[in-house]
């Protein structure tokens, strides 16, 4: 909590911050971390977006990325996928990840 204190005390707007909640693409569906700590965790810092990812396949990534801009573009909005629960929208990125991924020639 202590970097959240550091941001409102060194930023003149309060940058939107948002929680990825990676891997979830893991082989069992299992979570490393249950959601409702997550989600407890987020809204005691003023998360407004919580959202289960994949870095590994991109689930969600651009989704995040778009409800952040929103936010950015109009403050007062709700982010579609956004809430602070368990979000069913998921955008897989599909071959563009794996695409990307033989380009960069990284991992």
């Amino acid at each position: 909590r202590y970097w959240v204190d550091e941001l409102r005390q060194n930023t003149e707007r309060m940058p939107i911050l948002a929680i990825a909640c990676n891997k979830v693409d893991l082989v069992g569906g299992g979570r490393a971390v249950a959601m409702q700590p997550v989600l407890d965790y987020a809204e005691t810092i003023g998360v407004r977006i919580v959202m289960d990812t994949s870095a590994k396949d991109g689930t969600n990534v651009t989704a995040l990325f778009r409800n952040a801009a929103q936010l950015v573009l109009n403050p007062a909005s709700t982010p579609r996928a956004h809430t602070l629960s368990a979000q069913t929208d998921a955008v897989t990125l599909g071959d563009e990840a794996h695409k990307m991924k033989a380009r960069s020639g990284c991992c």
